[in-house]
């Protein structure tokens, strides 16, 4: 039997490599491209999947995703792929089993007349797989590229472009939490919160791997400083919640009051929670909207208008001193009384602190937002020019207490209170060694 006859498609044959590069280059000579040439055979099979319209990129992998799933018996006849594929255009099916086929993904035996996966096809389909199941979630390419540097740890060889991936990963996030704090806006704050708290479970996951790695005795140079660098971007990004903590704690402090138990944020809450309908009927009777037509030229009205008013006589101005509006006598407004119990809590620990002592042994209490406000808290300590006399915190900051954060990075394991891990720390009276 014979391989079925199939319709050949198009291809350009005037598109060459050399062609991308200025004349004097030679592109075999790059090395950044070698690695890619080396590899022919791999960015060829991925180009045949993805090559062309999405409609026929879906139909080419789901064809090859079926054909894949036949574990016990991975030969198929062209009467099977028919019979499999009846719901595909026959001439679509031909073209595409052609475009698998041609780029050595899918294989023709002659001697038995069937189609078979070639291991650089499982390979590429494996691949595709595995980034399928991690899903579009927030933080899913942490764990896709965290996986993937597991399985290379696990085959006993780390890939550096892996580990470069999730540096960068790990950078971009850091950059976007910084910059969440530095704009001081309390909405966006808390969306980093939300957003690392997503990303904290891979983080996690991440900071077990790269442990395992940097203790890799085999790891080249280049390998091993970058997995050093992985690991303190996640230490970092691990301290990030109490950062949030103690900024959204000072936002709360400056809020504008307007009612009983109402505040500016509360509005801004409300605002964006509310549909661009009953936005525009909130706004109706209350907007006044200046005609713009669209024959006037900008710069020529303003010429005109700057004319007109030097021009007008001073006298026609109003000078007059409006006068002075009635006193209305200021009501008091009923506040929420605060609780203070947990700040007093920490001020009677820290206070009692004769010898130095490991942070993990006196910040962690409850759960995870009371151990994240009591190192908020902690941080404070030193900073008595920030606070005003008066303030319930004034009394810690004031403190003779010194913090020390683990200069390494080290992380120490927790299992209570809501935390599973936090960096290394000691609290000591000042003076003390």
């Amino acid at each position: 039997m014979s391989e079925p006859e199939v319709l050949m498609e198009d291809i350009s044959q005037d598109d060459t490599l050399s062609g991308y590069f200025r004349s004097d280059v030679i592109p075999e000579d790059l090395p950044m491209l070698f690695p890619l040439l080396q590899a022919k055979g791999s960015v060829e099979a991925f180009s045949a999947l993805f090559g062309g319209s999405p409609a026929g990129v879906l139909v080419r992998l789901m064809i090859l995703r079926e054909i894949g799933r036949r574990g016990e018996n991975p030969h198929w006849s062209p009467k099977e792929i028919s019979s499999m594929f009846f719901y595909v255009d026959e001439t679509k099916l031909g073209s595409a089993l052609l475009r698998l086929r041609s780029s050595g993904i899918l294989v023709w035996l002659p001697d038995i007349s069937r189609y078979q996966m070639s291991p650089l096809g499982r390979m590429a389909l494996s691949a595709l797989s595995t980034m399928m199941n991690f899903g579009q979630e927030e933080g899913s390419e942490l764990g896709y590229i965290t996986s993937q540097i597991a399985a290379s740890q696990a085959m006993g060889e780390v890939n550096p472009e892996t580990l470069e991936h999730l540096l960068s990963r790990l950078s971009e996030l850091d950059d976007e939490f910084n910059r969440a704090i530095i704009s001081g806006s309390e909405s966006r704050i808390k969306a980093a919160e939300k957003k690392l708290d997503s990303v904290w479970n891979w983080v996690e996951k991440a900071t077990e791997i790269m442990s395992i790695v940097t203790e890799n005795i085999d790891l080249d140079r280049g390998a091993h400083r970058l997995a050093q660098q992985i690991g303190r971007r996640q230490s970092k990004m691990l301290s990030m919640a109490s950062r949030f903590q103690s900024e959204l704690n000072l936002i709360e402090k400056n809020k504008v009051h307007i009612e009983r138990g109402l505040s500016s944020s509360d509005i801004q809450n409300w605002l964006q929670n509310q549909s661009p309908k009953d936005l525009a009927a909130l706004l109706e009777g209350n907007l006044v909207h200046t005609p713009s037509p669209g024959f006037v030229l900008s710069d020529i009205a303003v010429d005109i208008a700057e004319d007109i008013l030097e021009r007008r006589d001073i006298m026609e101005l109003d000078e007059s001193i409006p006068a002075v509006p009635l006193q209305v006598d200021a009501k008091d407004i009923e506040l929420d009384a605060f609780d203070f119990r947990a700040l007093k809590t920490l001020q009677s620990d820290l206070t009692g602190l004769k010898e130095p002592k490991a942070l993990e042994d006196i910040v962690p209490m409850e759960s995870f937002g009371m151990t994240s406000y009591r190192l908020s808290l902690i941080a404070l300590i030193g900073r008595a020019g920030d606070v005003a006399e008066g303030n319930p915190v004034k009394g810690l900051v004031d403190l003779p207490i010194d913090m020390e954060i683990s200069e390494t990075g080290e992380i120490v394991r927790i299992g209570r209170c809501g935390v599973g891990e936090m960096t290394a720390g000691l609290l000591k009276r000042k003076g003390e060694g």
